[in-house]
């Protein structure tokens, strides 16, 4: 369950689950709407996130549609909202999550921070709302780690411009009060 409305001064702090559901979505889309509808609020910061989306769940295109639509509305917000997003990505980080920190603002790693897209491993075509961003990696590096799950670390994501900031593990507490 998505931890909401933990408002450090003027920032609001939301910890998202290791693996986003539907209702996360649907949660994290009104918590972005609402930030943008107030004045008090000046950036949010999304923690917690890892593995992306759930999909073991989708056992059809209606239950898939019913989470990629709200999904998409979220990216959408996070690259396009008033509000400037910081996501900070920690430990392996896959699929949807991977979209939402290339979208966002500022995208903090760790030391501990993994990409990876595994699912052609799995027999699944590599869902990711960074597509965008690993089409533009240089020779052809973005096809690859779609196609072949490979991963990066969180310096190399620094690096190839798929994140922002890299910090130590022990110091993403401090950023919620840092932005506040």
């Amino acid at each position: 369950m998505i931890a909401v409305g933990n408002e450090v001064g003027s920032c609001l702090c939301t910890r998202l689950p290791r693996r986003l559901r539907t209702h996360d979505v649907l949660s994290l889309q009104s918590e972005l709407a609402r930030s943008a509808k107030r004045h008090a609020i000046t950036s949010v910061v999304l923690s917690g996130l890892g593995r992306g989306s759930d999909l073991s769940w989708v056992s059809s295109q209606r239950k898939a549609k019913e989470h990629f639509a709200p999904l998409s509305a979220v990216v959408r917000a996070i690259g396009d909202g008033p509000v400037p997003v910081v996501v900070t990505l920690d430990g392996h980080v896959t699929g949807s999550a991977i979209g939402l920190g290339a979208h966002a603002r500022s995208c903090i790693v760790t030391e501990r921070t993994r990409m990876s897209l595994p699912g052609p491993m799995y027999g699944i075509v590599p869902e990711s709302f960074a597509s965008y961003q690993l089409a533009r990696l240089p020779r052809g590096l973005g096809a690859y780690l779609s196609l072949t799950g490979a991963s990066l670390s969180g310096a190399e994501m620094v690096d190839l411009g798929l994140a922002t900031h890299q910090t130590e593990s022990q110091s993403l507490e401090r950023v919620d009060g840092a932005l506040g």
